[in-house]
């Protein structure tokens, strides 16, 4: 699909040559249905340039925010709508011929319009072009003259691998066959936001559509800028995990983020995991918030997950409780020196819980273990836990890591 400026063929909306004036991405779904997608609208300096003549440019916003948000809410979010499985053509270099005069884009450049395609529900990127078709003094006759891999001057001359191959090697296709990449195959697009002012007009108290960041800010100089775009998503088949993706502009110059999370209830503590770097932290809610910072370069994007650690496992850092329903742990935890989980409630271990030093699991309600759950203690005095078996209590008693023995 040939983007446009307002996801349509042609300059106004509504698309005044389409079928009831309607954009070309929702007269082919009625028409058509389900179809696969690949998306060819490329942000970068298309179709405003600095001082640009033409009326959709002269909105006294940034030229180059308007293309981003043409790009990613007249196109992208259509593609999706139309085919889940959509793919965007990444513009990768520079070129020059009758139809287009595009300027040689740089690797963060690359990274960004990656990213925000991802944000946008894209399952796979086309690079335009890997190869340059021209040389770089050839420029003027047409054609690619710049690419993930140059010319020399001439054909005889050796392939020039850019900074841009560097990024594609080390960068981007690792993060996509990665965690981040296999993580975000299955999320589901649920809400987004472009243009997040972190440096001089901070997003504070946010509203819906996302109901747990309370904050995203940044710290510089009268000189900086801060823009970030902020995607969040569901997991069909895990809906209580909360996803979201931070993207730092292509043009930003700030790249410490602090960002503030709300709604963190009833638990206090909350393992969030960075699918970019693979780590997991455990944030501490006081009063249902929480506060961390992340570095996050220009054009760059982190995706990261939310749930409470006593479902999701990591790190128990700060006495909890588990006061009603039933809860299941579905990864490992570990419950730090001098720290209690009061279980009141019914809860099922199906990984392996770790208590070190002092820390205890007590409480009045019901604990069990299911599949491969255990219990690792170091002391026979907190060994013995409260359990159910059907209707009938029974006694369960951790493992002594020093030993083995014992059973849970």
């Amino acid at each position: 699909m040939m983007g446009h400026w307002d996801g349509a063929w042609n300059d106004s909306s509504p698309n005044n040559f389409g079928a009831m004036k309607l954009s070309p991405w929702i007269e082919l779904k009625k028409r058509v249905g389900t179809a696969n997608i690949i998306q060819n609208s490329y942000m970068f300096d298309i179709p405003c340039v600095e001082n640009s003549p033409y009326s959709a440019c002269q909105t006294g916003e940034d030229y180059r925010s308007i293309n981003i948000w043409r790009t990613a809410l007249l196109n992208y979010k259509q593609a999706y709508e139309l085919d889940p499985y959509y793919g965007v053509s990444i513009q990768c270099g520079a070129v020059r011929n009758t139809q287009a005069n595009q300027r040689n884009v740089e690797r963060h450049e690359v990274l960004y319009n990656a990213n925000l395609a991802l944000m946008y529900g894209a399952k796979f990127l086309h690079l335009y072009t890997y190869f340059a078709q021209r040389a770089v003094s050839d420029s003027l006759s047409g054609w690619t003259y710049h690419g993930i891999v140059d010319w020399g001057a001439n054909f005889y001359q050796p392939l020039v691998y850019t900074l841009k191959y560097d990024m594609l090697q080390d960068t981007l296709n690792p993060r996509l066959e990665g965690l981040f990449g296999k993580t975000l195959k299955k999320l589901v697009p649920k809400a987004d936001t472009l243009g997040i002012d972190a440096y001089t007009n901070p997003y504070i108290d946010g509203t819906p559509p996302f109901s747990f960041i309370d904050y995203i800010e940044a710290t510089g100089t009268m000189v900086d800028t801060c823009l970030m775009e902020l995607g969040e998503f569901t997991d069909p088949s895990d809906p209580e995990l909360k996803y979201f993706m931070p993207i730092n502009r292509y043009y930003s110059t700030l790249s410490s983020i602090d960002f503030g999370l709300k709604n963190l209830t009833p638990f206090r503590n909350w393992k969030l995991t960075d699918y970019v770097d693979t780590t997991v932290t455990t944030l501490t809610a006081v009063n249902q918030k929480a506060d961390y910072s992340a570095t996050i370069l220009p054009g760059d994007a982190k995706l990261y997950s939310l749930g409470p650690v006593v479902k999701y496992g990591g790190t128990l850092a700060v006495n909890d409780t588990i006061s009603s329903g039933t809860l299941e742990l579905v990864d490992n935890m570990t419950i730090d020196n001098g720290v209690n989980l009061v279980v009141d409630a019914e809860y099922i271990a199906s990984y392996t819980i770790t208590l070190s030093g002092t820390g205890v699991l007590t409480g009045t309600g019901f604990f069990s273990l299911s599949g491969n759950g255990a219990v690792i203690t170091n002391s026979w005095n907190r060994s013995l836990f409260r359990g159910k078996n059907g209707n009938h209590p029974t006694i369960l008693r951790g493992e002594y890591p020093e030993s083995g023995t014992g059973k849970g």
